[in-house]
């Protein structure tokens, strides 16, 4: 697992939006768990309802939902594929993300953003 910062330096946010780009060439996922507790954009009480009890969607839903998230504030997504759980994007208190999944998933991730912390 790796823990990336929510933001940037400079005040770029780093949420789901650059996420689905960031990870296409790595992994074709097959469904989503997802859970949505706070997040911030036009439709959030609506993806906050919706996602309450961690429903599973598909790679074009997710996408979707994704975008219309403008800022993930505490939730929670699980990528898989063969049924079988590939990666996890937990987003915690507005702050940061941790990210599990293989390793170059990871580090990429890392590369890109940078470690929370530091």
């Amino acid at each position: 697992m790796v823990t990336i910062p929510q933001h940037g330096e400079n005040g770029e946010l780093y949420d789901l939006k650059a996420f689905v780009y960031d990870l296409a060439p790595f992994l074709s996922f097959e469904s989503w768990s997802v859970r949505v507790d706070q997040c911030a954009g036009n439709a959030a009480l609506a993806i906050e309802e919706l996602t309450s009890s961690m429903p599973t969607i598909s790679q074009q839903a997710f996408e979707s939902l994704a975008v219309a998230i403008h800022q993930t504030i505490d939730g929670e997504f699980i990528a898989y594929r063969d049924n079988k759980e590939i990666l996890r994007l937990v987003a915690v208190d507005s702050s940061f993300w941790e990210i599990s999944g293989n390793e170059k998933i990871e580090k990429m991730m890392l590369e890109k953003y940078g470690a929370y912390g530091n």
